[in-house]
């Protein structure tokens, strides 16, 4: 093995431990879920979101798993989030008589540093997040990174 295959090698494996390192300061402890009673319970009858945090908190030995929030709509995030603290808002499609897209504008005016999370619970739901991001003139179609995150173990 030549000394770059060895150097390239290295680099691969220390980066992601630097990474590893340098997000140790933003550990996630409390997580609000906005969802529907539906979500939630199909969330906890099926236990999906929470294996997956527990697996992946499992995975890079991290010890002390995110407290999950859950609340039924928009009214009620607002109102939580004003009395509790939050490291992140991770909304579903259905929040209520709300829209999650106005949802997350609202919090992100309220409170900028809160990332919020759009979670997935089918595809078909992406090509409505393209419209409405093109829409707005947020992104062109299928010309950047769209801001989601979608749970691979329910509803592929």
């Amino acid at each position: 093995m030549k000394l770059r295959e060895l150097s390239f090698y290295y680099r691969k494996f220390k980066f992601g431990e630097d990474n590893f390192h340098n997000l140790m300061p933003f550990r996630i402890r409390r997580i609000l879920l906005i969802s529907t009673f539906y979500d939630a319970y199909i969330f906890e009858h099926d236990s999906l979101l929470s294996d997956q945090l527990v697996g992946e908190y499992h995975q890079l030995n991290l010890t002390s798993i995110p407290r999950m929030i859950s609340v039924p709509g928009a009214e009620e995030a607002l109102d939580i989030l004003e009395k509790e603290s939050f490291d992140i808002v991770i909304t579903t499609m259905r929040t209520g008589e709300t829209s999650c897209f106005d949802l997350a504008a609202d919090i992100k005016t309220r409170y900028p540093e809160m990332p919020v999370v759009l979670l997935l619970t089918n595809k078909t739901e992406i090509p409505l997040i393209e419209r409405r991001m093109y829409q707005t003139g947020q992104v062109s179609p299928r010309s950047a990174e769209i801001p989601i995150a979608r749970d691979s173990a329910v509803g592929n």
